[in-house]
């Protein structure tokens, strides 16, 4: 399904690199499929993933115009299935919920397909039957447990919670298919500007998160436990001034270099660029949502839309500004 939503012209190539991509994502996101264990995570996570996939190949290419009317009905009856399965998943739901709404935002002045209201309607209904769900009630009792003063934290509290873990995970847990992307963005600075500087600059996030994995390889871990030792379960808690100093400075330049890469991206390739942002901007999104659950033991399984989400950011930044820069 992920080569299908390429569908790049030199079909064995992108063959390939989904494959080794998506070993890339199993990789990544092999710790939290086994959080909970292998079958009930992917029953809840990668199943709906897939299925959220299928409706969207099959509206894309058997629901068109000049498809017969019988094959047209059965497509949508199929993707309506396949779309009320993923939206099961909350996250999910919000996710292609996230990815409507930008679309609309980008697209409102023009014609907006059908099927896209299909994928937004059906994402509504996802969220609803989740807030009117029982068991969930029922669970957020129970997960009230584990984490009794989230009651007493405001949004702000909240978005520290989610915001704080996600980049302290960015930054000194960093996953191999981020990694990836943090490489390809960089090459795609260098491809587009051919600017030293702004490589080197463009650099940084790779070269921060990678020598945090190498930290981690070899069991130095003095450096990341400070890192860490400032995220609680209350967000990021300062310890101490010179902790606070020496993390916040290494945030800064991670994030600040990060923003300066895709803004010089964009700056030389702006009309392909919105697709790659949005689902890059979705996937981070999707993954702060872990500060407004009190469910603190599911940490892990918020990051497995995020994974996938970079990753499908790689092959689009390979397919429409690498292979588009090296042609022209």
């Amino acid at each position: 399904m992920t080569y299908k939503l390429i569908n790049g012209e030199n079909k064995l190539f992108y063959s390939i690199l989904s494959c080794i991509l998506c070993l890339s994502f199993i990789f990544s996101s092999h710790y939290a499929l086994g959080s909970a264990g292998f079958i009930t995570t992917t029953i809840n996570y990668t199943w709906p993933l897939f299925s959220g996939l299928l409706a969207i190949y099959i509206l894309k290419n058997h629901a068109a115009k000049d498809t017969g009317k019988t094959k047209r009905i059965l497509a949508y009856i199929i993707s309506v299935l396949c779309l009320m399965f993923a939206v099961n998943n909350e996250q999910l739901a919000v996710i292609l919920l996230g990815l409507f709404v930008l679309y609309y935002l980008l697209n409102y002045k023009t014609k907006i397909s059908k099927k896209c209201y299909l994928m937004g309607i059906t994402s509504v209904i996802g969220i609803i039957n989740t807030v009117i769900c029982p068991g969930i009630h029922k669970r957020y009792i129970l997960e009230l447990r584990w984490f009794p003063d989230y009651l007493q934290l405001n949004i702000l509290n909240k978005l520290n919670i989610g915001f704080s873990h996600i980049i302290n995970r960015c930054v000194t847990w960093c996953d191999l298919t981020t990694l990836i992307l943090l490489g390809i963005i960089a090459i795609c600075v260098y491809l587009l500007t051919k600017n030293k500087k702004q490589t080197i600059i463009s650099l940084i996030p790779f070269i921060i998160a990678s020598g945090f994995w190498i930290l981690t390889l070899t069991d130095n871990l003095t450096l990341i436990q400070i890192m860490n030792a400032n995220i609680v379960r209350y967000g990021y808690v300062p310890i101490s001034i010179k902790r606070m100093i020496l993390s916040l400075t290494i945030y800064a330049i991670f994030i600040i270099a990060f923003l300066y890469s895709l803004y010089s991206i964009y700056k030389n390739q702006k009309s392909v660029l919105w697709p790659i942002y949005s689902i890059m901007f979705v996937g981070f999104a999707s993954t702060i949502m872990f500060g407004f659950t009190p469910s603190t033991p599911s940490m892990e399984r918020m990051y497995i839309f995020f994974y996938y989400g970079n990753m499908l950011a790689i092959l689009i930044f390979i397919k429409q500004i690498i292979e588009k820069r090296i042609k022209t």
